[in-house]
């Protein structure tokens, strides 16, 4: 109350007390809009310096992204080039593989012919028994290696007029091992497929075949339809222990073996469609005509391939 009076008298007091309470507000008022501008001023260079970090980020993950589309298309570049060298490989091994199969015809048959027409009469049976044209082009390709193995066995005794002695007969039925061994190291799928038949074309479904006596449908599928194949040419050929069959006598004794050494369902779609394997030969003759074993083999297989399509 004291002061109070003091300030009545002294008006001066009482200004400088006022002037006091506003300078001290101003004072907190500055010093907070201060503390409002330091931390708009951190906030901005904190900002800054996040825009700046995203901008580099970002400008390294350009440059990541820009050098994994430049790895990607080295990589794919390579891998294309390594899958031209693999297929060149594959194609490369495969005929050789295919002229080993022809030499050993050659070895065995003298003429070459054996091979294109077994070759064709599985790939048409197969397209019968159900095999897709995909599948019958494979077994097309893979059936001429079915006798490789023959190039282990002495010409002497392939070609022997006479009937084989015990041990003769042994090293003839030991063709079908060496084939698998000549092809173990197959990658393809044909190769493979010309392996199984190989090892297989001379198992018998009643188990009594070599080399492994395989019975019935343990025998696998394409062996049985390259069993059938094979027989019907080797009897209908001329060979220097015998005379060639005709196409009737081949048939009627391949109905006798039904059951016994071909797959019983097998040997009735064959019979079905005699007319059809009469053709196959008769064409192929004619092809023998203009062009050599090797060509027939491979650039006249397109024809033929078509023209399963068709059969499909």
């Amino acid at each position: 109350m004291a002061e109070d009076m003091n300030d009545l008298e002294c008006p001066d007091n009482l200004l400088n007390r006022q002037a006091l309470i506003y300078a001290k507000e101003l004072s907190a008022m500055v010093r907070s809009e201060r503390r409002a501008t330091q931390m708009l001023k951190q906030a901005e260079e904190q900002l800054v310096k996040y825009a700046t970090d995203f901008s580099n980020i970002s400008k390294k993950n350009r440059d990541q992204n820009h050098a994994l589309e430049i790895a990607n298309f080295q990589l794919k570049h390579y891998i294309t080039s390594i899958e031209d060298k693999n297929a060149a490989l594959a194609e490369a091994y495969q005929g050789t593989i295919t002229c080993l199969a022809l030499a050993a015809d050659f070895k065995d048959h003298c003429t070459g012919d054996h091979i294109v027409r077994m070759s064709r009469y599985s790939a048409y049976l197969s397209i019968c028994c159900g095999f897709s044209v995909k599948e019958a082009t494979q077994i097309l390709n893979a059936s001429p290696m079915h006798d490789i193995g023959k190039i282990g066995i002495p010409e002497a005794i392939l070609n022997k007029p006479g009937a084989l002695s015990v041990d003769e007969r042994e090293q003839v039925e030991k063709h079908t091992v060496y084939g698998g061994e000549i092809l173990l190291a197959a990658s393809s799928r044909t190769l493979g497929l010309a392996r199984k038949i190989a090892l297989t074309h001379h198992e018998r479904w009643d188990g009594k075949g070599y080399p492994r006596g395989l019975s019935g449908t343990n025998i696998p599928k394409v062996g049985r339809i390259a069993a059938i194949a094979d027989v019907l040419d080797a009897l209908t050929m001329k060979r220097p222990y015998k005379e060639s069959m005709s196409f009737d006598t081949a048939i009627n004794i391949i109905k006798r073996e039904k059951g016994l050494m071909f797959d019983p369902s097998m040997v009735d779609i064959f019979i079905k469609k005699i007319d059809v394997f009469k053709k196959i030969k008769s064409d192929i003759e004619d092809q023998e005509e203009k062009y050599s074993k090797l060509e027939i083999l491979d650039h006249n297989k397109t024809g033929f391939i078509g023209w399963l399509s068709n059969m499909a």
